[in-house]
């Protein structure tokens, strides 16, 4: 029965659903417009959330239900769920309907909610021809007292509230940022105290979380995420806003709209902290971690800005071989090994093209025959001959919806089949419309299926209309940006300041794909009196800057000097062995937020195994004191005197612990680095 429950249980009786694990318990219940209404939800060992709920209906007067209840992977990559589907058919017309399929994770606070049926895809349809607005009364100055009013207009196709009757509440909103060659902070917030005045807060984001203030539950809290493109993305065929939530005279209401997408529900316990956990937890869930496959370091010769002038196969012979010296896994040819020229692999541009790649060439996607008048099997061999892997950039074709995907899908999938190749990078896609967006996961879940997960992609988060953080988290990480000395916007403490906001808000670090540069090169691009300038950071500092997550050696590695090869080559080779136990770990991020001048860096630590080592990467920037001191959080529940010897995987930190695990690290040195490991003896609940 435990183990039953581990995996999730679900019931239904009565006009009530309920559902969950070992760590949550939320119940549903039938309203007379055939939705469910959220009525209850409970971290186990937490507070209820719960209220008022509207008047429900037998479920046998006008609904008949068809419940089902199996476990299944729903993802090539993704875990095994449990997964609960309820539909509901009206009795007085067969053609009104919906489904609401569940899904329950083990070790997930939470569970994943879908609608499906007519009215979903009626409404989507509405909003796509701008039929629908959302209309907000503006304060005028007449001051009424509470009336109940919303003053918000209502979709036609709405989940009804979760009614709360803890009204004072904190609210966050949390906002992405995508479309990064235009961008430099990916992530921001906006937070309410919940007031009267606040009658109906219309949010449009993917991420929002609610946490409660009283003492005795003070940092339990509830998570929704919208696995969906950004805002800017879907904005042309979503409803006016994701999120309702108003306070009212006697509830909290919360209204989670997510038409046409999934929406996660989370419980979570230890505030800030416990939220960006669980969200881990979420990631993984939906893309299980394989060492094989994911986290490797992947090199790509287009960040020192030669494009495609410098390839051919005596090139990546030399590329393959410095690889193999530095500890590079994959190597991986960006735009211009295929035969069709695109807008960034051309002189002029305007005789390149950057979409309608099949009406432009049929045989776009053949190697290129001056390039590689052989074909690419002579660069596979000599990348296995050296135990590494060949990986390729790839832009499917965006035109007329994602017409061609099946197409697009044949050549990804033959490259795979015939040469080996399970590593690409996906560009240039344009998610015009929802139909698009529906075929570009068309493409991508063939295509992983047909491999049984072995094929990885880089979704591109740099430009256009991408799904990027939350519109796809199955399949791979996210090529989060384009930096280059050549343009004088590659900072070391910019990329560490990305990595360092991402993790804080619980985006795992292994799905970002982030970049160290050659920075040897193009130094008069930066001014001279430049402290942050990259010429100023060790080679060793700008490589562990990004070792937490999907590392991307972003130059050409036979340009770089012997020098700079064996500091980094020395570094990851001491990183290697530690990588899949560090990645296992919950991640936080700690110390003051990166800005050059600062001390900051991340622990890990895998709560559930037994044994497992606590590890921390701290960074001194140009911060003026030699000593930094940080905590264990609290979620760990580590015991007094729990951490064993550190040891110094990379570094000559000095390093004390307190009694109270307060841990302190001294670096005498600016610009300086330590990646430490502890093991652990014991936690508070193994000896309570």
């Amino acid at each position: 029965m435990k183990e039953e429950r581990t995996r999730g249980i679900a019931s239904w009786g009565g006009g009530k659903l309920t559902l969950g694990n070992d760590c949550f318990e939320e119940s549903w219940s039938l309203v007379s417009d055939g939705f469910l209404q959220p009525t209850a939800l409970r971290r186990v060992d937490g507070p209820e959330w719960s209220g008022k709920e509207e008047s429900t209906t037998s479920s046998d007067s006008l609904w008949k239900a068809e419940f089902r209840c199996e476990r299944q992977c729903l993802h090539p990559c993704a875990i095994e769920a449990f997964v609960v589907t309820l539909r509901l058919e009206s009795r007085v017309d067969s053609r009104h309907w919906r489904i609401f399929r569940f899904q329950v994770y083990p070790g997930l606070a939470g569970s994943i909610l879908e609608v499906f049926g007519p009215g979903v895809e009626e409404s989507l349809e509405k909003y796509g021809q701008g039929i629908s607005s959302m209309e907000v009364r503006e304060a005028d100055g007449v001051e009424i007292r509470p009336n109940g009013r919303l003053d918000v207009s209502l979709p036609d196709e709405i989940l009804p509230p979760l009614v709360l009757k803890q009204r004072h509440c904190t609210l966050r909103q949390i906002e992405f940022v995508d479309q990064t060659d235009h961008h430099a902070d990916f992530v921001c917030e906006r937070e309410w105290m919940m007031h009267p005045s606040e009658k109906a807060l219309p949010l449009r984001t993917n991420v929002i979380c609610l946490e409660q203030n009283r003492a005795e539950n003070a940092g339990e809290g509830i998570l929704w995420v919208l696995l969906a493109p950004l805002r800017h993305v879907r904005e042309p065929w979503s409803p006016p806003y994701d999120f309702l939530i108003s306070f009212e005279v006697e509830s909290l209401k919360v209204r989670a709209l997510g038409l046409g997408y999934p929406m996660a529900r989370l419980t979570y316990r230890g505030g800030r902290v416990g939220a960006a956990f669980e969200l881990q937890k979420l990631q993984r869930v939906l893309h299980e971690w394989d060492p094989s496959r994911d986290g490797l370091i992947v090199s790509n010769t287009w960040g020192d800005r030669a494009a495609a002038s410098h390839l051919n196969e005596a090139f990546l012979r030399r590329e393959i071989e410095a690889a193999r010296a530095l500890g590079v896994e994959v190597v991986q040819i960006d735009d211009g090994w295929q035969k069709g020229e695109t807008v960034n692999t051309v002189k002029d541009p305007q005789a390149g093209v950057w979409n309608g790649f099949w009406a432009a060439d049929p045989d776009f996607w053949k190697p290129h025959p001056e390039r590689f008048p052989d074909g690419l099997r002579p660069v596979v061999d000599a990348a296995e001959a050296a135990e590494l892997e060949l990986g390729l950039w790839f832009a499917p074709d965006s035109s007329s919806d994602f017409q061609n995907w099946e197409k697009d899908a044949e050549v990804l999938l033959a490259l795979w089949r015939e040469l080996g190749v399970r590593h690409f990078k996906l560009d240039a896609v344009k998610l015009r419309s929802r139909l698009a967006e529906q075929r570009f996961h068309q493409l991508c879940d063939y295509v992983l299926a047909c491999s049984q997960g072995k094929v990885l992609f880089d979704f591109d988060a740099t430009a256009e209309r991408r799904p990027t953080y939350w519109g796809r988290l199955s399949g791979g990480p996210m090529f989060l940006e384009n930096r280059y000395t050549d343009f004088g916007n590659y900072y070391p403490h910019q990329t560490l300041r990305a990595l360092w906001d991402l993790t804080r808000y619980g985006f795992l670090p292994s799905r970002l794909r982030l970049e160290f540069l050659n920075s040897d090169r193009n130094e008069d691009r930066y001014p001279s009196d430049d402290p942050l300038a990259p010429k100023h950071w060790p080679a060793s500092y700008q490589l562990a800057t990004v070792l937490p997550t999907s590392p991307l050696a972003w130059f050409e590695m036979s340009e770089i000097t012997a020098a700079r090869r064996d500091e980094w080559g020395q570094l990851l080779a001491c990183w290697k062995p530690h990588r899949i136990a560090f990645q296992r770990g919950e991640i936080l991020a700690i110390g003051e937020r990166p800005n050059g001048f600062s001390w900051c860096g991340f622990l890990s630590y895998d709560l559930k195994s037994e044994g497992a080592p606590l590890y921390a990467f701290v960074f001194r920037e140009l911060a003026q004191n030699e000593e930094f001191e940080f905590d264990l959080p609290s979620v760990w529940r580590l015991a007094p005197r729990a951490l064993g010897a550190v040891e110094q995987i990379a570094g000559n930190a000095q390093v004390s612990v307190s009694s109270a695990e307060r841990i302190r690290i001294k670096l005498p040195e600016q610009r300086d680095f330590s990646i430490l490991r502890w093991s652990i003896e014991k936690r508070k609940e193994l000896y309570e």
